[in-house]
């Protein structure tokens, strides 16, 4: 688990987030531009609306840069650590019912 961690931390590090950006504001927007670029349709005056981006850029020096991964990440993290707490308490529960088993 130690290693998932690490790796969305360098994942969030390298790309500046987890998932990828999304370009349009809605499927719509989307299927807009597609026709508009490869079919040069037209739907009269209406223009894809494209995303902007909130997330602001990584900084370029290296503590820094950890610690804005960390930051982006951190919900993850608490995800990942909640879901890890849950497993430990059914395996725990798990080898307690198998011993209250065996003692009978």
């Amino acid at each position: 688990m130690q290693q998932v961690k690490i790796f969305l931390i360098e994942r969030a590090a390298a790309l500046g987030r987890l998932d990828r950006t999304k370009l349009f504001r809605t499927a719509f927007d989307e299927a807009t531009w597609i026709m508009q670029r490869d079919w040069e349709a037209t739907l009269g005056r209406w223009q894809p609306k494209c995303v902007v981006d909130p997330l602001p850029p990584m900084p370029e020096e290296e503590p820094q840069r950890t610690a804005e991964a960390v930051q982006r990440v951190m919900p993850d993290l608490l995800r990942l650590q909640r879901y890890q707490a849950r497993a430990v308490a059914r395996r725990d529960g798990a080898f307690y019912g198998l011993a209250l088993k065996i003692s009978d």
